[in-house]
């Protein structure tokens, strides 16, 4: 967390070498990680890049907490390292070092941060469900 302090990922995007296409669509989606205090500041960029195993019984727990919250109820939940994804909704939590859930939505494809982070990962399912309709 240290080392995302004073340096955050958009500022240094451009100098990563990557193709510009790939670094245009990274920076807009790490600047309003970075620059709104909603999604999370320095903890959120780093939810945002980077991934790290988190124990089974932790998914386990988020899966039995968000399921009387989805709206397909039936389908199935993607859990990867720190990340638990709901694909028919269209929400992806991620867990940070801070012990908060980060929630996450691809209207587009790609995963983009919204507002709403919080160490209860039903609520952090309902910031992004919330956010979901207001882009529908």
């Amino acid at each position: 967390m240290g080392t995302l302090r004073g340096s955050c990922p958009c500022r240094t995007a451009p100098r990563s070498g990557r193709r510009p296409w790939i670094t245009s669509a990274w920076t807009s989606s790490a600047w309003g990680t970075c620059s709104s205090p909603t999604p999370g500041g320095p903890v959120g960029a780093a939810v945002y890049l980077e991934s790290f195993s988190v124990d089974h019984d932790t998914l386990a727990d988020v899966q039995a907490r968000i399921q009387p919250l989805r709206p397909a109820p039936t389908a199935s939940i993607l859990c990867e390292d720190n990340r638990v994804t709901d694909e028919a909704a269209g929400i992806q939590l991620r867990y940070g070092p801070d012990g908060r859930w980060y929630p996450y939505r691809a209207p587009y494809g790609i995963w983009q941060p919204v507002p709403g982070p919080s160490a209860d990962p039903a609520e952090a399912y309902r910031a992004a469900r919330r956010s979901n309709q207001r882009i529908s």
